[in-house]
């Protein structure tokens, strides 16, 4: 494997990680409100 090919798919898994953490952050925010409000 080539280091540009590498460089690539690096940037490449950034990106679609990006919406992938900010509906991990949602889930985790809404998931402390339901446990600190069933409790």
């Amino acid at each position: 494997m080539s280091r540009p090919f590498l460089f690539g798919a690096f940037i490449f898994i950034l990106i679609l990680t990006l919406p992938a953490r900010q509906f991990i952050a949602k889930t985790l925010n809404m998931a402390k409100l339901y446990f600190h409000y069933s409790t």
